[in-house]
Parts: C-alpha cells; sequence; structure tokens
C-alpha cells in the first residue's frame, strides 16, 4: 500500500475515522471478549489465571478510592500505608495510577463493582491505543485504509489482548507509544 499526502479533496477527516474506528471496534471487541460477557467474568477475577490481576490492581484502585473518600469526607490524607507491602509512602507507591485520569473513572464505582469498571476501562484503553494510531498515522500521511485498518490490527494484537486480559495497567503504554 503506498502513501497518500493530505489534502481537502481525498482525506478523510479524523471523525469519521473515528466514527469507523469506533464501529469496527466494537464489533471486534464483542467477538473477542464474549467469552467474558457469556461466562459473566470480569477481567479482574479471583482465579488461578489472573492472580496478578486481582492481587495487585483492585487493592491500589481500592485504596485510591479510600484515599479520596476520606480526603472528601475531612479527613486528612493518609500519607504512609501500612497495608501496602510492609509499609510504604503512599503517593510514591501509588503515583503512577494517580497520575492517569482513568483511575478516577474506575474508582467513581463504588468496591462492589470495581472488577466491573476495571473491565470496562480495560477495554477503554485498548480502545484509546487505536485512537492514538489514527493521530500517528495520520502525522505520518498513512492512506485513509491503512488508518483504520492499522488502528485495529494495533489494538488487537496478541499482546493487547493479553495485557487488556491479565493487568490493563500495562496498556497505558501502548496509548503513549503512537
Amino acid at each position: 500500500m503506498k502513501c497518500e499526502t493530505l489534502n481537502n479533496d481525498n482525506d478523510w477527516s479524523f471523525k469519521k475515522d473515528f466514527l469507523l474506528y469506533t464501529i469496527l471496534f466494537i464489533i471486534t471487541s464483542l467477538g473477542v471478549y464474549v467469552c467474558f460477557i457469556l461466562a459473566g467474568r470480569t477481567m479482574l477475577p479471583d482465579a488461578p489465571g489472573n492472580f496478578d490481576g486481582f492481587a495487585q490492581a483492585f487493592p491500589v484502585y481500592s485504596k485510591i478510592n479510600d484515599q479520596i473518600e476520606g480526603l472528601l469526607n475531612g479527613k486528612d490524607l493518609e500519607r504512609w500505608s501500612w497495608d501496602v507491602g510492609l509499609g510504604a509512602p503512599f503517593f510514591d507507591t501509588f503515583r503512577s495510577r494517580l497520575l492517569n485520569p482513568i483511575t478516577y473513572l474506575i474508582i467513581a464505582f463504588p468496591d462492589k463493582y470495581l472488577d466491573i469498571a476495571y473491565s470496562i476501562f480495560a477495554v477503554f484503553r485498548q480502545f484509546l491505543a487505536g485512537v492514538a494510531f489514527i493521530a500517528f498515522s495520520r502525522e505520518i500521511r498513512l492512506s485513509n485504509e491503512q488508518r483504520v485498518i492499522g488502528a485495529l490490527c494495533y489494538t488487537f494484537c496478541g499482546w493487547i489482548i493479553y495485557a487488556t486480559c491479565q493487568q490493563a495497567d500495562f496498556i497505558s503504554a501502548v496509548i503513549i507509544f503512537p
């Protein structure tokens, strides 16, 4: 496939790329993740195959949620956390998640629905990786078809699907990469 130069006559707008990618992403993600939907599972299960995601992600988001609730209720921030390892500085331990805006969307859910929120935003991160790819591919002047198909191939490559199912926090790197 050849690269085309961008011009107003022959170029799709970003909105068209985004809309087409969104439709194709929804169809593809339903096909890929239908097993979770049919089995009534989330991507943060307490299961032998995904202990890492549950053991690391759930307590972190729950702890951040507790800290923000405490702050909103007039309590001081806990600067040292005894329930993180053998004790560690709260902000040093959680800084990568505290700086990620998706964290605040996840913790908006109550703890009993945290696994569902985590799953929704794991797939949302995967979606954002494709949007980042589309923006990047417009900069390097890929053709209309290459942008959308490339975004789908990028977001549904084996490693990203595996990371989405096992430890979705790793997906932030593939959003930043393009």
